[in-house]
């Protein structure tokens, strides 16, 4: 099993995104990264008829024109293929930039998190199939834990909140179990506007205020971090939001 069992830096097993495979004079630059987008374009096109327990890593590769010495050097697991789109996806929402530091911190954390799965729509049925296969696969979902937590982790850095120490640690687990929640939602959710989805973030991060207060030391400022945030009341919970402010991630509860 080649470094199956191997993670590179919690961004997913056997997968080095910064590895230049060929460059020089008049030759195109191939880098991992173009290659990996590729074979992630490729799976994601086969995966809603074949399944992600019936994929192999070769007919991926066929699919995406990738030789198989350049698809074992990108994703020599399925699961790094699947981390692989995970990072993919990470770098679409990101590309937004920071939100707007001077917003509350909810809306900040709607923002970063819709932001995500605008960049998820067109994947939908893929992704859906993914999560209904991925129960009867645990040692994939144990290898790509690590790459799903470091992308709530950049969520939570692009909503201007750290996610460093323990502090950080709260944030991220709070913040994965809201987005997974919202996530089961938005499968769900055949609205144009996704409404539902966004009225299911709105009420989960609401919730997540109200749960930090009954946290012992988390509300006040032994518990801020030592990244400065503009409401650190509540620095301790997922979001280190003051739910006194109003907030645009308001959104109508659907009929």
């Amino acid at each position: 099993m080649c470094a199956e069992l191997v993670l590179d830096n919690n961004d997913g097993p056997c997968y080095n995104p910064q590895k230049i495979i060929a460059v020089t004079g008049d030759f195109a630059v191939t880098t991992t990264t173009d290659i990996a987008d590729r074979l992630v374009a490729a799976a994601l096109q086969l995966i809603p008829a074949r399944g992600w327990r019936n994929l192999t890593l070769a007919e991926v590769a066929a699919e995406a024109g990738v030789s198989l010495i350049d698809a074992y050097d990108t994703f020599p697991t399925k699961a790094g293929l699947l981390a692989g789109f995970i990072m993919q996806t990470d770098r679409r929402a990101l590309a937004g930039g920071p939100a707007e530091r001077t917003e509350p911190v909810r809306d900040r954390l709607f923002e970063v998190v819709m932001r995500r799965f605008d960049a998820l729509v067109p994947h939908r049925p893929a992704l859906a199939a993914v999560l209904r296969d991925l129960p009867a696969d645990p040692l994939t979902v144990l290898l790509v834990a690590p790459r799903f937590g470091t992308a709530m982790a950049w969520l939570l850095e692009a909503a201007g909140l750290s996610s460093s120490g323990i502090i950080g640690a709260i944030r991220v687990k709070g913040l994965a179990l809201i987005y997974l929640g919202t996530l089961r939602t938005w499968l769900e959710d055949d609205s144009p506007d996704m409404a539902r989805t966004m009225a299911y973030l709105d009420q989960a991060l609401r919730r997540s205020e109200t749960v930090v207060r009954f946290i012992p030391g988390m509300d006040g400022p032994a518990g801020a971090s030592a990244t400065a945030d503009p409401e650190p009341r509540f620095a301790g919970g997922v979001s280190g939001i003051d739910s006194g402010g109003e907030s645009r991630a308001d959104a109508p509860d659907p009929a």
